[in-house]
């Protein structure tokens, strides 16, 4: 059925006619992904509403500066692709889509871009019932690249096994690449465990004095290590296969590094911590990576109801930071620079109520989110385990390219560089996408055939989506509605169908049926986990600049130690929290 365009918004009235015009940025492969959907609506849609909708490409450097003139002119482009960094800063120069779209229209798209473009003005939230200012059109998740040749030249097997599969592949059975335990050449009497990364002597096992990876030994003659793409590895594991491909711990590794992630947030929020915290529900805001307090997840088969809010957590959910705080509703809360809290000169910690419930079994305990910033950290720098390279390694080429180029076994990155790291590798190096890192703690660490968790985070990680805003005051806002409605509905069936990450639900199938790099799953799995970084948090970065600039200038450097970053950066940024 033909999109009509909504009386509700007034504007043209009845039919319309003409022209409407579209700016948008990205890579030249994402820009072809534009380029198609809007053809096909100029063919179908398009013309059966009688208008035509122009392109106006754009490269993603400097894209910022064309959306800023652009939005706010009175004559700019009628429809924009906005970069969610950018997407509070302009929300009063777009029109609200609440009377253009129904109530329930969001339901069809994944969960982490769902409530995604929702924003109030006023409070600052981005809450369900908050108004809806933009749409998606491309879904950039976050993917773990691997480089499977420079695994297998350090004696790794890798393998495509979901955890519910393992007993079947462990008798005998294929897995996703079609092959068997005797292919891979897996001794029989070997059972792979549920792990995302499997030694059968000798498992890394961080020790809590020691953040330079002394413990770490090199694998032993004929010792079985497995790498399995389906599951995620927990810290230890990725730290232990990363030591083995970086060239310092391992002479033999074909491989600089082992791996490379700029970002802490799937550290952090893995154990339900974070960078930004509400301390009142009202957009108090607070800078948390220094926050020493526990964080909490409800164990299986239980519910908890949070003190402060009243909202009831189901299994497997982490409890926000204002359900954990000893403090009731209208207290001043003051964030202290060694990661503690107090209220009118008093320190509070955990709530009698949560410590309860882990009494009882009903909560779990997880790492603070100032250990959890740690061990991301301490992945590069003196004194840290020096797997990942300093950021100036990609002076010649980025991040990507660097991996792309055989010097790099792991890195986090976005799902847009598929297509390019293809080319790039141009069939010389064997690569593909894995489940991303996930806070798991075994019952024995040292067992190496022990995959039973004790506690396990919630899987976590960011996307960079774009979405699609129209300009207030444009002179043809029905045209714009049509086309922007179809363009997160109908239009990402065009993205999937090139096996690209949709927005939209129904298209999942579809994707996962076109995606020729294998492991679809775990983009699928990413559409429904992933959400916005902390640049989407606020309306503009300048409190993430207080801090982001000196973690990555110094202490990512060696130059600075962590405690000496959090007892000078805390209270600067709290400072600047104070001006929102």
């Amino acid at each position: 059925a033909s999109l009509v365009a909504a009386t509700a918004c007034g504007g043209e009235g009845g039919k319309v006619a003409g022209k409407m015009y579209f700016l948008c940025a990205g890579t030249t492969d994402t820009l072809g992904y534009y380029n198609a959907m809007v053809k096909e609506f100029n063919e179908t849609v398009g013309a059966e509403n009688n208008f035509e909708v122009k392109v106006s490409p754009k490269p993603q450097k400097g894209y910022e500066t064309f959306f800023s003139n652009q939005i706010t002119s009175s004559s700019g482009a009628d429809v924009l692709c906005c970069l969610d960094e950018n997407f509070k800063m302009y929300s009063q120069y777009y029109e609200c889509l609440d009377n253009i779209v129904s109530a329930d229209f969001t339901n069809q798209f994944t969960a982490g871009v769902k409530d995604r473009y929702r924003y109030n003005l006023d409070t600052g939230t981005s809450n369900s019932t908050d108004p809806l200012y933009a749409l998606p059109v491309y879904n950039n998740a976050t993917v773990l690249y691997y480089n499977k040749t420079a695994l297998k030249n350090v004696g790794v097997i890798c393998i495509s096994v979901e955890e519910e599969n393992l007993d079947s592949f462990n008798a005998g059975g294929k897995d996703n690449n079609g092959k068997t335990k005797t292919d891979y050449g897996i001794p029989t009497d070997v059972t792979v465990p549920a792990k995302g990364f499997y030694r059968s002597v000798s498992p890394f096992v961080k020790q809590a004095d020691k953040t330079d990876g002394t413990g770490w030994v090199k694998p032993a003659a004929g010792e079985i290590m497995i790498f399995n793409e389906r599951i995620s590895m927990n810290w230890d594991e990725i730290e232990d296969v990363a030591m083995l491909t970086t060239k310092t711990h391992n002479p033999q590794s074909p491989t600089e590094y082992g791996f490379y992630t700029e970002w802490w947030f799937n550290y952090a929020w893995t154990v339900g911590g974070d960078c930004l915290e509400d301390k009142s529900g009202n957009g108090d805001w607070v800078y948390t990576h220094a926050n020493q307090l526990n964080n909490y997840i409800v164990a299986e088969d239980r519910t908890y109801v949070g003190a402060y809010t009243g909202k009831t957590y189901t299994a497997g959910q982490t409890i926000e930071f204002i359900d954990i705080l000893d403090v009731e509703r209208g207290d001043t809360i003051k964030a202290e620079s060694d990661g503690s809290y107090s209220v009118g000169g008093s320190k509070v910690g955990v709530h009698s109520d949560v410590l309860a419930k882990v009494a009882t079994g009903d909560l779990i305990t997880l790492p603070s989110t100032a250990e959890a910033f740690s061990r991301f950290v301490m992945l590069a720098g003196v004194g840290g385990l020096n797997i990942c390279p300093y950021p100036d390694a990609f002076v010649a080429t980025d991040s990507i390219g660097y991996f792309s180029s055989n010097h790099l076994a792991f890195i986090i990155e976005r799902s847009e560089f598929l297509p390019r790291v293809e080319r790039d590798t141009n069939g010389e190096i064997e690569w593909g996408i894995a489940e991303l890192p996930q806070y798991k703690l075994y019952q024995d660490p040292s067992d190496p055939n022990c995959d039973t968790t004790v506690v396990k985070g919630v899987k976590a990680s960011h996307s960079n989506t774009t979405s699609m805003v129209i300009r207030k005051g444009t002179k043809v806002k029905e045209r714009a509605s049509i086309f922007v409605k179809w363009m997160a509905t109908e239009g990402q069936k065009v993205l999937a169908e090139r096996g690209m990450l949709p927005s939209t639900t129904a298209d999942i199938a579809t994707f996962k049926s076109n995606f020729k790099y294998g492991n679809s799953q775990m983009l699928a799995d990413a559409a429904e986990y992933e959400t916005a970084g902390d640049w989407w948090y606020l309306k503009d970065s300048a409190w993430i600049n207080v801090w982001a600039d000196p973690l990555n200038i110094y202490v990512r450097y060696g130059k600075m130690s962590l405690s000496e970053f959090l007892t000078t950066y805390v209270d600067q940024t709290n400072q600047k929290l104070a001006s929102y």
